[in-house]
């Protein structure tokens, strides 16, 4: 699973690298763009079914629940964002890039569906098959479809192709052992949706961390100045996928003994949560002294100026890990409306933070607001977990 993961996000992140080197930053902050503006949307529809899912050991809905949940939220993804572009103000190459986009969100969310079957199942390989299929051969689309035309819309194609393409693949290898079509109930599929809306409300102000710098950086600098940040924070998701991989799986092993037996649980989730930022912090010690090395290694003698914004981004990762940590021992506890609380304070904390800094100190500004938020999140996760338990 995990290696799955990273093949798929080293994938799509090529594309950042691809666009980077060959100087089409503008391109490569429209997409950024595309994706920012499409993602509350993506982020809301999949509910956070997929944890919901893994998490469900008592089996309240079925796996045609599930999967046609998923289904019914892609297409109200999709529908979501024609919406908002039809009423926007942005122009015509930025709607239709954002239209195109949001086909691909829709294939991803029901992408979810076989991912958390898969590992539910503990079929990891299935899932890294799926994953590494889908990032390669959306990489490799939209590299070639770019070379040729060097537009933005058309390559963006080449990455439905490799989504689609994976949900095929998906579809032939759940249908060998279940019959996802059977007993299809709309209703109950629709009150699954219902009863997650709160997550999804939760998961949009989460995915609002990521965006809000954004947004301000593109209002006050620019596209080009979008790409450049873009390009130097997609570091710190890359790594952040990684994690969350890694978590997930750490996640399964957990929730099978949290009622149980709650003092192995305590020291599992203690033990993993020292054993990753460990990990994590040695990591930074090299990339630290290496910096200016790092940053004309992966993005060419252009970047030779941001070799601190590089290492302050790979030095984000730890926070984010924290912070995504504290959400996923509040889905082991099944706290899902503190999640939304929690997001909701770290939502307006990251606003006031970034409206105050970005135009002050760039990308440093974003950083500090970015850092910050993902601490006061970690801190609130954790006490709100402890709280819980102690009732």
């Amino acid at each position: 699973m995990i290696g799955g993961n990273i093949i798929s996000a080293l994938s799509m992140w090529l594309i950042t690298l691809y666009l980077v080197r060959v100087d089409a930053l503008e391109d490569l902050g429209t997409l950024s763009l595309v994706q920012s503006l499409g993602l509350v949307f993506f982020i809301f529809c999949t509910f956070k079914l997929m944890n919901v899912q893994i998490s469900d050991v008592e089996k309240k809905f079925s796996e045609v629940d599930y999967y046609f949940a998923r289904i019914i939220s892609a297409i109200l993804c999709i529908v979501l964002i024609a919406f908002y572009m039809l009423f926007s103000n942005y122009n015509l190459l930025i709607k239709v890039c954002c239209l195109i986009y949001a086909i691909y969100y829709g294939l991803m969310i029901v992408k979810e569906y076989f991912s958390a079957s898969f590992q539910i199942d503990r079929k990891y390989r299935s899932i890294f098959i799926s994953n590494s299929l889908s990032g390669i051969l959306s990489c490799l689309c939209f590299i070639a479809i770019y070379s040729f035309t060097k537009e933005i819309t058309a390559s963006l194609v080449g990455i439905i192709v490799g989504g689609g393409m994976c949900i095929i693949l998906n579809h032939f290898m759940i249908n060998n052992e279940k019959n996802i079509y059977s007993d299809f109930n709309f209703l109950k599929s629709l009150q699954l949706i219902k009863n997650n809306l709160f997550l999804g409300l939760s998961a949009v102000l989460v995915s609002g961390l990521i965006l809000i710098p954004r947004f301000f950086i593109e209002n006050i600098y620019g596209l080009k100045a979008l790409g450049v940040f873009s390009a130097i924070t997609s570091i710190m998701f890359f790594i952040n996928i990684f994690l969350n991989s890694l978590t997930q799986v750490l996640l399964r092993e957990t929730i099978d003994i949290y009622d149980i037996d709650k003092v192995k649980s305590y020291k599992k989730i203690v033990l993993n949560f020292l054993f990753i930022t460990l990990i994590i912090l040695f990591g930074l010690i090299p990339v630290y002294f290496w910096r200016n090395f790092i940053v004309v290694l992966i993005f060419g003698e252009n970047f030779v100026n941001y070799s601190d914004e590089l290492f302050y981004s790979i030095a984000l990762s730890v926070f984010l890990f924290w912070f995504n940590y504290g959400n996923f021992i509040l889905t082991i506890q099944r706290n899902f409306g503190a999640q939304v609380y929690i997001s909701t304070i770290a939502f307006i904390a990251q606003l006031v933070l970034c409206y105050c800094l970005v135009s002050l100190y760039s990308y440093l500004g974003a950083f500090i607001a970015m850092g910050s938020t993902y601490i006061l999140g970690f801190i609130a996760c954790t006490l709100t977990f402890l709280w819980k338990e102690k009732k």
